[in-house]
C-alpha cells in the first residue's frame, strides 16, 4: 500500500490473511454475482442513477465477523447494462466509510506492465509490519 503524503510503502504479509483478502478483491475486481454471495448477505436496495449511468444499488453485509470488524456493510451500485460497479461505499464499524466512485471504465483492454508499477519517489521509505 502505497501513501504519498508520508512518501511511505507498506507491505503486508498474507499469510493467514489470504481469504480476507480475496472478500475484497470480489468487490472490485470483476467477481460474479455467485463469488459475492459466498462472502456476504447480498440485499437488492433500489435503482439509482450515478452520473447518468442507471444502476441497482446493493447492501452488503460480510458473513465472517473478522471482516465485519474492518467493514460493517458495503454498498455497491452496479452498472445495469455492463453488469460492473461504478461506486462503492464501505462503513466501518466507527461509522466511518470509504467511498470509491469510477469513471471512463474501458473493459477488456490491454493493460500495459507499467500500470502495476508504484510510482513513488527516491526517499520513498518501505516498511513491512509484522502480526
Amino acid at each position: 500500500m502505497y501513501q504519498p503524503k508520508p512518501d511511505q510503502v507498506t507491505e503486508f504479509d498474507l499469510g493467514s490473511n489470504r481469504s480476507e483478502l480475496e472478500t475484497y478483491v470480489v468487490l472490485g475486481f470483476g467477481g460474479s454475482g455467485q463469488d459475492l454471495q459466498k462472502a456476504f448477505d447480498v440485499t437488492y436496495v433500489a435503482p439509482e442513477t450515478i452520473d447518468g449511468v442507471a444502476t441497482a444499488k446493493l447492501q452488503l453485509v460480510p458473513k465472517s465477523a473478522k471482516v465485519r470488524n474492518t467493514y460493517k456493510q458495503i454498498f455497491l451500485w452496479i452498472d445495469l447494462e455492463r453488469g460492473i460497479s461504478v461506486q462503492q461505499q464501505a462503513f466501518q464499524p466507527d461509522g466511518n466509510y470509504r467511498l470509491a466512485k469510477y469513471s471512463s471504465i474501458r473493459v477488456n483492454e490491454k493493460i500495459g506492465d507499467d500500470v502495476f508499477k508504484l510510482k513513488t519517489t527516491g526517499k520513498t521509505q518501505t516498511i513491512s509490519p509484522r502480526g
